[in-house]
This record gives C-alpha cells, sequence and structure tokens, in this order.
C-alpha cells in the first residue's frame, strides 16, 4: 500500500511540474513612446533546454513609424551564447535579419539570455509593430546541420509534435507612439 501511495504521488507531482515551453522575443515587448524619440528592445531567448551552435531570424516592421538607428549583439554577462561567439544584425527596408553563432570548438547554448539590443526611432504617430517570419527561424548545431523547430501558435499540438523538435513561443514587439492613454500589455 505504501508503494502504491509514493507512485501515485510521484507520479501526480509529474504532470503537475513540467519545464516552461521556450520563447524567443521582445524585452519589453510593448513600449510607449513619443513621436520622434528613441526607444530600446533587446532580443531574449527563455528557457531553451536544446542545446544549439547558432540561430537566424528575420523581423519585419512598418518603416513609416520606424527606423532603425543601431541593432548589436549582447555582450553583457546575460548574453545568451556567452562572452565570445558572432553576431550580425542588419536592416535592409522593413527587414531586419538576425544571425548569431558561438565559435568553432565552444559548448552549444542552452538557457536564457540575451541576443541582441536594437536602437529604433519613432518617426509617425501609431502603434508600430515588429514582427518575427516564424518561416525564417533556423536552428543549427555544432555540425551545421538545422534542428527541426515549431513555433507555438494557439493552435499547436504540441503533443504531436517529435521530443527531438525545438517547440518555442515567439513574442512580437510593440511600439504605441503618441498613445497618452494607452496601457502596456
Amino acid at each position: 500500500m505504501f508503494y502504491l501511495l509514493l507512485l501515485v504521488g510521484g507520479c501526480q507531482q509529474c504532470l503537475v511540474e513540467s519545464d516552461p515551453e521556450p520563447v524567443i522575443g521582445f524585452n519589453p515587448k510593448a513600449v510607449t513612446a513619443t513621436n520622434e524619440s528613441i526607444v530600446s528592445l533587446d532580443i531574449k531567448i527563455e528557457n531553451l533546454s536544446t542545446g544549439i551552435f547558432g540561430f537566424t531570424f528575420q523581423v519585419e516592421f512598418d518603416t513609416s513609424k520606424l527606423e532603425i538607428e543601431n541593432c548589436f549583439k549582447s555582450v553583457s554577462n546575460h548574453a545568451f551564447f556567452g562572452e565570445s561567439y558572432l553576431g550580425l544584425m542588419v536592416d535592409t527596408s522593413n527587414v531586419l535579419y538576425g544571425s548569431f553563432v558561438k565559435q568553432s570548438g565552444q559548448d552549444l547554448a542552452v538557457g536564457s539570455g540575451f541576443v541582441g539590443t536594437c536602437i529604433l526611432r519613432t518617426k509617425a504617430p501609431g502603434t508600430a509593430r515588429l514582427n518575427f517570419n516564424p518561416e525564417r527561424f533556423y536552428f543549427i548545431d555544432d555540425a551545421g546541420v538545422e534542428i527541426p523547430h515549431q513555433y507555438l501558435s494557439e493552435f499547436s499540438d504540441i503533443e504531436s509534435v517529435d521530443s527531438t523538435v525545438i517547440q518555442f513561443e515567439i513574442i512580437d514587439g510593440r511600439v504605441d507612439i503618441d498613445h497618452p492613454n494607452i496601457n502596456n500589455p
């Protein structure tokens, strides 16, 4: 009887405890600003349990409301890829391209941390969205092979995905420009 209670108690604990899903997105996810001002948004990875050697992404934004002043890789002790990695973010038209990779011989990156920071100038009143293109995420391992992945939308069937697939949630960014009564979500 004791063993049965121990077994049932252990299983209930397993059902209650679960690792949080990985998140890739902007931090903060929303900011308010006045027109012709500067705002800063970080790009962050949280709770990634699958080791990666590098990854790329694309962010689309409205150039009539935002202009990218500068984007750069994180160099703090909270950088996702550590202190020594290669990172590049390039702004072309209305798309920001980002690519990050560890240096040869380094351990794979896991966990949470910042990958970059973007300094933006507001250009016109309204709501400016910075949307990750979910079809343009690429994760690579230390052999340069793409790691299968799936972003989690509200319609995703988490149970149907292979456990070797990186599953993650996307947090898009938003800048509310000259909206005096808007609340950040």
